[in-house]
């Protein structure tokens, strides 16, 4: 309970932070900026830019595989959270068949290496 709680805990105060530095650079960029009056003629010597937009595609250069960056966050988030908060591998068992290929191969080398008893009508294997 106590690392749910300092989890949520974490996650406001991260929230606040990151609002905090948003707003301030608002304001930093709010305070440089200049926009000149319509009609207004630049002064001399100041360059006049055309603005063109981005020319084609997907700004980042992923092209099509940029929808994997979003799933991928959120797998690493639940990912995070699940560890956080003691979700584990499988709720403290070694898999969904109980102690799982571990077991089975521990089983597997005991019946390998065990004396086999003779059957009712075969003659033992010879021992060396």
């Amino acid at each position: 309970m106590r690392a749910l709680i300092a989890t949520i805990l974490i996650v406001v105060l991260a929230g606040a932070v990151a609002a905090g530095a948003y707003e301030a650079g608002l304001a930093q960029s709010a305070g440089q900026l200049v926009v000149p009056a319509a009609g207004a003629v630049p002064a001399a010597g100041v360059p006049v830019i055309a603005y063109y937009g981005h020319p084609y595609g997907h700004p980042y250069g992923f092209g099509f595989f940029g929808f994997l960056f979003p799933l991928l966050g959120l797998f690493l988030f639940f990912g995070i959270m699940r560890a956080l908060i003691g979700g584990g591998h499988g709720g403290g068992r070694r898999g969904w068949y109980g102690d799982g290929a571990a077991g089975r191969f521990e089983e597997w080398h005991r019946q390998a290496h065990a004396d086999p008893a003779p059957t009712a009508g075969r003659p033992a294997p010879p021992h060396q």
